[in-house]
């Protein structure tokens, strides 16, 4: 079993060599040394920038002197890695890696002495955070844990449209449905499971985009969700919503608790000119906007919010039978059962 290490973001910068331009004439522009020796120093020599092209190398395990293909990224930095490693992880590697083979092989005959490994040689255009985090999943190494949604789209992306590398696709999936994203972004988890087609992801982040307001903001995923999707999405939510605020305000949950209430109020309780509702008169004002704006149970059924309510009920009787509703089967359990039964209802 592969243990999920962090692994950290390399920038994205492009170091590729540049012309830079300037004005001055070739005789005018200052010497940039790069060889200290002197006798190639020649002090009589007009001064001119020289521009050397610099190539970075992927860290460990992707430098080692034994491998046999080099990937050059976008940003023209390098990683050396075994062919059949590649091969095996990717069907589309795999033939990348058979066309340059068959290429350097017979370059390799013309050229004598030549070492294959550096004619072997395979250009990607991704950049080097997704080409080594795609690496990091093809070899045998602990899978990288992704911080960023937009980090793990783009490796998504390879690994499934360019590269249908198998086990790279899957650890993604299930990195998406962890509470890491669908809590904190599950519109925009909805928007990416609908893009790529995962059903039953965009069914989880919909039932957890329930724990959130409607008034999204305009998220760059959308652009690529058709309008039925944000739609669905959007109607969902205000549906459950509404029957989430006709369930509480029901009297129906308040007598099934009734008797739970009364049974376990003591014998010095005054008897409440409104038969002891007014907590659920209070919880219901309360509740309702709540669960109108995030219809699910976790703020209206948690005993802050029970607890809450208390400061606001005159009666002393019916504050004593605010707290029969947090017992096994008051009215707290029925209204949580309920509300958490209402996703299944539509589908989620």
């Amino acid at each position: 079993m592969r243990t999920p290490t962090p692994t950290p973001r390399q920038k994205k910068t492009n170091t590729r060599s540049s012309t830079a331009a300037i004005s001055e004439p070739l005789a005018k522009r200052p010497r940039l040394v790069l060889d200290e020796d002197p006798a190639l120093l020649d002090a009589d020599a007009d001064p001119e920038i020289v521009f050397v092209g610099m190539r970075r190398m992927g860290p460990a395990p992707f430098n080692s002197p034994h491998a046999d293909l080099t990937i050059r990224t976008l940003t023209d930095t390098t990683f050396m890695v075994h062919r059949s490693i590649l091969a095996a992880a990717s069907p589309v590697l795999a033939a990348k890696i058979a066309s340059v083979a068959k290429n350097s092989t017979a370059r390799q005959d013309t050229v004598v002495g030549q070492d294959f490994s550096e004619l072997c040689e395979i250009a990607l255009p991704e950049s080097d955070f997704v080409v080594e985090t795609l690496l990091r999943f093809i070899y045998p190494l602990p899978d990288p844990v992704l911080l960023d949604l937009d980090d793990l789209v783009d490796v998504y992306v390879a690994a499934t449209e360019r590269y249908s590398i198998a086990y790279a696709t899957a650890a993604l999936q299930r990195a998406l449905s962890s509470p890491r994203f669908l809590d904190q972004d599950p519109v925009r988890v909805y928007a990416i499971a609908q893009r790529f087609a995962l059903e039953e992801l965009a069914k989880d982040a919909t039932r957890s985009a329930l724990k959130h307001p409607s008034d999204w903001p305009n998220y760059e995923e959308f652009r690529n969700m058709s309008a039925d999707h944000y739609h669905s999405l959007l109607t969902t939510h205000r549906r459950i919503a509404r029957e989430a605020a006709v369930c509480v305000a029901s009297p129906f949950l308040f007598q099934r608790a009734r008797p739970v209430m009364l049974a376990n109020m003591s014998s010095r309780a005054s008897v409440c000119s409104k038969s002891f509702t007014c907590w659920w008169e209070k919880y219901v004002e309360r509740a309702k906007p709540v669960l109108l704006d995030t219809p699910t149970s976790d703020k209206v059924c948690s005993p802050a919010f029970v607890a809450g309510l208390a400061t606001h009920i005159a009666c002393q009787s019916c504050r004593e039978a605010l707290l029969t509703t947090v017992l096994p089967n008051g009215y707290i359990q029925l209204v949580k059962e309920a509300l958490d039964a209402l996703p299944a209802q539509h589908g989620l």
